[in-house]
């Protein structure tokens, strides 16, 4: 899914669920920054409170910090060959497998869409925020958590029947996608670095994301054709979401008061004019730059240049560090590495 529904969407479901703005932005912040957490780079970090140090600790080797990457983006995407990164960042973020397994073979790692483990990660922190509500700093944490595994949940929606491994299995044929009542081919032909073609979730196809699109494809030259409608699945994995939100908040309107307006929407793939009165205002820097300050560029003795940052005071993008590695660990733990 793209913007319109981790973020836009995510807020609007959060506020009819109960949570109030501030708590609404900092749910559907962490949802979308899932998608934006690209880089692959470790910083340098000065002055970093000694309190919290040993929750830290992990991320930390002397004084370079090592963030959490939930995400890909441009020149960074030829990573996704490693097999490491692809369980790191495509399956424990964005292509979920249904169900638990033992046996590493490509059919287990199919992404399908309300399967047991995004339930099961959702569910947990749905728990973890209720757990919490007397505890402010904690709370705010685990609202961070509840935006992650929202995102994730969502994902399965738009990624089922895709995989996060690279695997033929994801390079589906005829797709087509419906434009002016007439169905024409989808445009995007995958990705490619040199001899080697990355075939990781939907690098092939472009469709599966966009909230209004309507397309088809088959699994296999032969295959039966399989249409998907996004409005409409997304629709109800919005109301999926609002259900989990609501439970979160202990409060909140049912989602028929919503489910028209974010129906149009979607089907529209029009949130922000639909949405007119909400503040939709998002910048993929802004708890990065509210948590370390720039100081300077310097050369060590390894490659490269080193970004040194001192901390800045903001702790938000430090929790998304600990709740996202706190769900790649959780999904990691249910399924094998692959040989």
């Amino acid at each position: 899914m793209n913007r319109d529904l981790h973020y836009d969407v995510m807020k609007v479901l959060c506020q009819s669920a109960g949570f109030n703005p501030n708590d609404s932005q900092t749910i559907a912040y962490a949802c979308q920054y899932v998608d934006d957490a690209t880089s692959p780079n470790k910083i340098v970090l000065k002055g970093f409170p000694p309190a919290r140090y040993d929750e830290f600790a992990s991320f930390f080797d002397g004084d370079v910090f090592d963030p959490v990457q939930t995400g890909h983006e441009g020149l960074n995407y030829v990573q996704s060959i490693d097999g490491d990164d692809q369980r790191d960042v495509w399956v424990s973020f964005h292509f979920v497998p249904n169900e638990p397994f033992t046996k590493p073979s490509d059919e287990n790692y199919v992404t399908v869409a309300d399967g047991k483990i995004v339930n099961d990660l959702s569910n947990r922190a749905v728990e973890e925020v209720k757990a919490a509500r007397a505890d402010e700093v904690r709370y705010r944490r685990k609202l961070i958590k509840l935006g992650i595994a929202l995102h994730t949940f969502a994902d399965s929606w738009s990624h089922d029947d895709f995989y996060g491994i690279n695997t033929k299995r994801n390079k589906k044929t005829d797709i087509q996608v419906l434009s002016n009542r007439r169905w024409i081919p989808d445009k995007k032909t995958g990705i490619k670095f040199g001899p080697v073609e990355v075939n990781v979730g939907h690098a092939l196809c472009k469709s599966q994301d966009l909230s209004n699109a309507r397309w088809r494809y088959r699994n296999s030259p032969n295959g039966p054709v399989i249409t998907k409608e996004n409005a409409d699945r997304f629709l109800f994995a919005a109301e999926k979401i609002h259900q989990k939100l609501r439970e979160a908040s202990g409060a909140g309107e049912d989602f028929g008061a919503i489910k028209g307006d974010v129906g149009l929407a979607l089907s529209t793939g029009a949130s922000r004019d639909v949405f007119r009165n909400f503040d939709f205002s998002y910048d993929d820097r802004e708890w990065a730059n509210a948590a370390r300050k720039f100081n300077a560029i310097e050369t060590r003795n390894s490659p490269g240049r080193w970004w040194i940052y001192d901390f800045n005071g903001d702790w938000k993008w430090f929790d998304f560090q600990l709740e996202a590695d706190d769900q790649r660990k959780f999904i990691k733990g249910l399924i094998p590495k692959r040989p």
